[in-house]
Parts: C-alpha cells; structure tokens; sequence
C-alpha cells in the first residue's frame, strides 16, 4: 500500500525521507527542505513550495502523470518544483487541473525518450510564470507544453528554458499564451497550433519585440495576434502536409500597423484574392486586421495585402497628388473641348 502524507493546517514540513506519494489535503500547506515522491496530489487548496528566506525542492518522479493539481500551487522565489517522467506517452499532463504561480522553478524534465508533451493547462486553468520565474523543459525532443484550452502567462521579467522542445496550443475552447515585456528565452521559442483550435490568441501586446521561430499552422486554426508595440517576428511560417486546410483557417492581427508583423523565411509564401496568405502555394489563411481603436481594417479598391519584404503590410491604392488631380481634369476638360468642337 502506498504511504500517504496528509499534512495538518499550518504545517511545515522540512523533510529529506522518500514517500511514495504526497497528498495535500488541507489549506495553507508549506514544503521547505528537499525530498522525492511518485505521486503529488493538490485539492482545492493552495501548496506552497518554500517560504521567504527558506526554500523547497521537491522532486516527484512517475512514469507519466507525476501531478494531480486542482488547486493552486505556489512555487516561492529559489524553490524548485521538479516533475520528471519516463514514459512517451502524448498528451501527458503533469499540470491539467489547477493554477501554478511560479516565482521560482518549474521543471519538466524527461529522460524517457520520444516527444510527449510533459505538461499543459486545460480549460479556464492557469500558469504564471512571473518576473524571476523560470519555465523549464528538457528531454522531451520535439515535444514540449501544451496549452489545451488553459493560458500560459509569461510575465514581465521571466524566462522560458525549452531546450528544443515547443510550445502546443490547441482545443476547441480559448487557448491563450500570453508573452509580456523583456521575457527572456533561452531558446527561440517554436509554437505548434493544433487541429481543430478554433480560438487561439497569442498576446504580446504588453512587449516591445519578441520573437519566436517557426509558427506551425494546422488545419482549423482561427489564430488571433495581439501585436506588441514595435516588432514580432516569426523565422517562419509552416504547416504539416497532413493537414490540409478547410477555408476556415484565420489570422487575425489586432492593433495592426505596417512594419510590425515579420516572418524572416518567405519563400514558402504569398498573397492571393487580396487577402489570403498561402504557404507552400497550396494552404489558404484568412488575414483580417483591426486599428488600435477596435475598427476592422476593410481593404478598398485597389488596397491588398503584400509579404514581399517579410513583413504583413497593407499597401493602399495610390491617391494621385493635387498637381496629378489638376493634370487629370485638364485632360478631362480638354476631351470635352474637342467633343463639342466635333459635335
């Protein structure tokens, strides 16, 4: 029978011993020290990883699924939370239920080999990874995080350490990452959209330049952009050929203006009817854009979307000059000149 340690009110708990499983059931529960468990599960409560001035490092190690949370757990400044599986198994969830405030260390760290996803939020679920936080990922290949309906919050002042893994966002719901001022990466960030993820925002809105690599666009996807005040810049824009697009595919681009949006690689890319982005000359994305003021950007004759120097711009239609103007109704008031000398 597994051992069980159900923590009383108040406690805390400076432990260096193994426990095969740790069950936090009551509020305000504090781990200090260093210890390593198979199982951590968090009620409706908030758990505390360290406190001011004494930290904690927990490590819980599974096969898969090391983390049953649906509560909220908060990892303090030099703590350590470590979640560390061996099994390739997709879609493993270490984080599914709950909040994670992280001030310290949350660690992903897979040994087991193969691309599973070692962690994601879910539906109305959160991470926040706040200013002297880090998010870690190693192991895991072409794996990573993934954001099934839940948000990821990068705050101002964090740091993102993926190793080659990357980010996923998908489901039916609303799938938010969020990426705020001087984040740091340690690695160009890639992001994956999933099938069928008709409603995902990615709010940089709050930063000045960010930047990621390739941005993988799969079949379903309504992506919507927050753009930030100066740059974003993708190294490229991709798709995956078992994806075929449906004609629902969308990009939408809110506070846009000229020279913001930029992918470095556009040989896979172009523009047709106006507005549809193509990659590959096969996969059609929608592009709508907003103004600053929420007003939808409408293209008029002559106006069309352009990707030739890297960047999203709309070019508008040129409207001739008040000199071009006077040559125009010169002509015109000659042509009618000479049609009533004929007539």
């Amino acid at each position: 029978m597994k051992k069980t340690l159900s923590i009383l009110l108040s406690t805390i708990i400076a432990a260096s011993a193994f426990a095969e499983s740790l069950e936090i059931t009551e509020k305000n529960q504090v781990f200090t020290g260093t210890q390593t468990v198979d199982k951590l599960t968090v009620g409706a409560f908030p758990y505390y990883i360290g406190k001011e001035g004494t930290p904690g490092i927990l490590t819980v190690k599974a096969e898969k699924d090391p983390l049953a949370n649906s509560g909220r757990i908060i990892i303090r400044k030099g703590s350590e939370l470590i979640l560390e599986t061996t099994a390739n198994t997709s879609y493993s969830s270490n984080s599914r239920s709950g909040k994670v405030d992280v001030y310290g260390e949350y660690v992903f760290n897979h040994t087991g080999g193969g691309s599973p996803f070692v962690g994601s939020v879910v539906t109305g679920k959160t991470v926040n990874i706040f200013s002297g936080g880090t998010l870690k990922i190693t192991g895991v290949g072409d794996g990573g995080f993934d954001i099934n309906n839940g948000t990821l919050d990068l705050k101002s002042g964090s740091t993102v350490d993926t190793s080659s893994s990357k980010i996923y966002i998908r489901g039916t719901g609303t799938s938010k990452l969020i990426v705020g001022d001087n984040v740091t990466f340690k690695q160009i960030l890639a992001i994956v959209l999933g099938n069928g993820a008709k409603a995902i925002t990615i709010d940089t809105s709050t930063a000045s330049n960010v930047r990621f690599a390739t941005l993988t666009f799969k079949s379903d996807t309504k992506l919507t952009l927050n753009l930030p005040t100066q740059s974003l810049t993708f190294s490229a824009l991709s798709t995956t050929s078992s994806n075929e697009f449906t004609g629902t595919e969308e990009l939408i681009l809110n506070d846009f203006r000229n020279d913001v949006i930029k992918f470095n690689d556009i040989s896979n890319l172009s523009i047709v009817d106006g507005d549809y982005l193509t990659v590959g000359g096969k996969k059609k994305i929608k592009l709508t854009a907003f103004d600053a003021n929420n007003n939808e950007i409408i293209l008029s004759a002559g106006d069309y979307w352009d990707i030739s120097t890297g960047y999203l711009n709309i070019v508008k239609a040129a409207v001739p000059e008040p000199a071009e103007w006077a040559v125009i109704f010169g002509a015109i008031a000659l042509g009618l000149a000479i049609y009533r000398r004929r007539k």
